[in-house]
């Protein structure tokens, strides 16, 4: 996020904002798109859905396998890194990384961090069984609900 903010701030004034608004729709858009997958391909009776199918684990494991060989030749052509001038030592970027733990602002922000994760990933392994059961959520309900927060987030 820190690295988007910086590249921002290089960018011509009126075209500011651009490539963190672009790179923002473009993990919504993702977002989504795993919700529709999710919603469509694991709706099966085994993931307590209400399709007659779904994708077994080694599918799903395809999927991914797939979408990973498809990046990995994107990233070695696509991706343009210029070469380093010079190369620092490792004692000069230890030095720099000690630095940069001992301040007061990096050491707010992973304490916020930490807080943030640890309010918002409390749960309990009895969620789904809650959901499905006792208010009977289906998979399908769950990842369209989950789509339109995103939709409406996106626009």
């Amino acid at each position: 996020e820190g690295l988007i903010i910086e590249y921002s701030q290089l960018e011509a004034p009126e075209r500011r904002g651009k490539l963190k608004a672009e790179l923002t729709m473009v993990a919504t858009v993702g977002s989504l798109m795993a919700s529709l997958f999710i919603g469509c391909c694991m709706n099966g009776k085994a993931y307590l859905g209400t399709f007659d199918w779904t994708l077994g684990y080694n599918h799903i494991m395809g999927v991914a396998f797939i979408l990973v060989m498809i990046q990995i030749p994107l990233t070695l052509f696509l991706v343009y890194e210029p070469p380093l001038k010079e190369r620092p030592s490792f004692r000069a970027h230890f030095r720099a990384s000690w630095q940069l733990v001992q301040s007061k602002s990096f050491v707010a922000v992973i304490m916020f961090a930490f807080g943030t994760h640890l309010m918002v990933t409390i749960a309990t392994t009895a969620a789904p069984m809650v959901r499905a059961q006792w208010a009977g959520v289906k998979v399908l309900q769950q990842q369209l609900c989950g789509m339109i927060s995103t939709f409406i987030m996106l626009v």
